[in-house]
């Protein structure tokens, strides 16, 4: 994929945010999955809080909140590894295509 987005004639940077948008696409996934995971667990509370004790209930919301800070945490370092990858992409794409120009000068000169 990428390879031929760097071999293509005309500015690579239009592809680069085409292929940015898609990892936004593939961030929006994940965070939707995410969201549909807290959800089912808010469920599995709301039945157990039907059937056990007050103490019981009290373990359970800490672990619950332990969870989704971990979660929060998982999400956050997805997004910034997402970033990262995102730009170090895009550079790249830049370099070669410079490159790729120069080589061009050279030979016509």
């Amino acid at each position: 994929m990428h390879d031929v987005f760097c071999w293509k004639e005309g500015g690579g940077r239009r592809d680069g945010n085409s292929e940015g948008r898609s990892e936004m696409m593939m961030m929006m996934m994940i965070m939707m999955m995410m969201m549909m995971i807290l959800m089912m667990m808010m469920m599995m509370m709301m039945m157990m809080m039907m059937m056990m004790t007050t103490m019981m209930m009290m373990m359970i919301m800490m672990i619950m909140m332990i969870l989704m800070m971990m979660m929060m945490m998982m999400m956050m370092m997805m997004m910034m590894m997402m970033k990262m990858m995102m730009m170090i992409n895009v550079n790249l794409e830049r370099l070669l295509y410079v490159s790729k120009q120069s080589h061009h000068y050279s030979s016509l000169v």
